[in-house]
């Protein structure tokens, strides 16, 4: 039996809550990696920041303070809506503290099941059981981001009106957390046929890639993808080496990620493995590098980089369409490019923003909510949430929330012996 303590407990067992009608319950547990990404298999809306390896690096990065807990919720037995949440605390002291801990679930819940039509009230009925199960049962504070998008500024951003979304989590007993601006992102639809997506890009946007194409046809340019099979850590090496002079380059805060997407590909099951793209030049110097990840119906863009050498090249044009069309061959729906900030990071915004074209949709995330015991408990735990974020280092893009960082000061690629610094990770 286990000894730890009711916060942490994981039950293993279906058992109908108070927010659930007859023929619904819910199964709380903590799963595998096989098990957990089999469930992740069952949704259009599953991401990279839902899967096994990137919640345990993050309870790994708190230590003995941190555990992942899975949470299904069933309708006549079949999963309809899932969640892994990640829980910091401290389980040791005294039963009178237990219930200073805390929950953070990232681009979650997923409601989106294939095959079925995708239903509100679902989420809406998974809303109410992790605030019943992580709040009222555990009495911790539950922060979540969830992946939805709208075209209008959000409530509690720029002036905007209260949306549906936002009334399913009031009306869930969430609040949109204080001083959490919502972030913008592009999403450009993949259901288009490429010759009508391509007839969409910007047109200087455009021309970068018909150059791009012209050099990769008079062999200037050499494209290598790496994706599932091995881990290259020659090739992800490369591509950090790249990130850090792009980042020097442009004099912008370093994210903190870049050194875990190895870890993140040896521990991801091969069918959701990151997928990794290289230009070089002729003479094989590196040129530009690209990261995106499919895991549900949408593709989402990690991280780029452009070295010096590459800056002519139009190198970035040519991998992101090429991620792109990959991405649609490989049944995905849409491609999230991942942030966008027009007066933080202008250069990334016109190059997304050509990117997305005509065709692509200029969105708000909802920005961060929370349920909490009480006020008090819900500012002192948040606290504890931005420490467990790491800060940047020194140089990189602020709008990209997923940036990654780099360790390898030149645009060498090491051997494939050498050992990858682990970074920490940010929430």
């Amino acid at each position: 039996m286990s000894t730890r303590p009711l916060a942490w407990r994981a039950d293993s067992v279906c058992r109908r809550t108070a927010p659930l009608p007859p023929g619904w319950s819910l199964l709380v547990d903590e799963l595998t990696a096989t098990a957990w990404h089999a469930v992740l298999d069952g949704f259009a809306d599953a991401t990279l920041y839902q899967s096994w390896a990137w919640g345990d690096s993050r309870a790994r990065r708190a230590g003995w303070l941190g555990r992942m807990l899975h949470v299904r919720l069933l309708h006549q037995g079949r999963v309809c809506a899932a969640a892994q949440v990640n829980l910091y605390g401290l389980p040791d002291l005294p039963s009178r503290f237990l219930r200073l801990g805390l929950g953070l679930l990232r681009w979650g819940p997923l409601w989106q099941a294939h095959g079925q039509p995708a239903d509100p009230q679902v989420l809406a009925r998974m809303l109410a059981c992790l605030r019943h199960e992580v709040v009222e049962r555990r009495g911790l504070v539950l922060r979540i981001l969830p992946c939805l998008f709208e075209a209008t500024a959000p409530a509690d951003g720029p002036q905007g009106p209260v949306t549906t979304r936002h009334r399913l989590l009031l009306d869930a007993g969430y609040t949109p957390e204080p001083g959490d601006a919502a972030q913008r992102t592009l999403l450009l639809p993949l259901d288009l046929p490429l010759e009508t997506l391509r007839a969409g890009l910007a047109q200087k946007w455009r021309n970068g890639l018909n150059h791009a194409e012209r050099d990769e046809r008079a062999g200037l340019l050499q494209l290598a993808h790496q994706h599932g099979g091995t881990v290259d850590a020659a090739a992800w090496a490369t591509f950090a080496a790249m990130h850090q002079q792009m980042c020097a380059r442009k004099h912008l805060p370093s994210p903190p990620d870049v050194a875990l997407l190895p870890r993140l590909q040896a521990e991801l099951p091969e069918r959701h493995r990151l997928q990794l793209m290289l230009a070089r030049t002729a003479s094989g110097e590196p040129a530009a590098g690209l990261v995106f990840s499919r895991i549900g119906d949408m593709g989402v863009y990690l991280q780029g980089a452009t070295t010096d050498a590459g800056l002519h090249s139009h190198a970035a044009n040519l991998l992101q369409w090429r991620a792109l069309a990959w991405l649609r061959e490989h049944g995905a729906r849409s491609y999230n490019l991942h942030g966008i900030h027009p007066v933080a990071n202008p250069g990334t915004y016109h190059f997304k923003s050509g990117l997305s074209g005509r065709h692509g949709q200029d969105l708000h995330t909802l920005g961060a909510w929370v349920a909490a015991p009480g006020p008090r408990t819900a500012k002192l735990l948040l606290g504890l949430s931005r420490s467990l974020r790491p800060q940047p280092q020194h140089t990189c893009r602020p709008d990209d929330p997923s940036a990654l960082p780099s360790h390898t000061p030149q645009v060498t690629a090491p051997s494939a012996a050498a050992p990858a610094r682990q970074p920490e990770v940010q929430s």
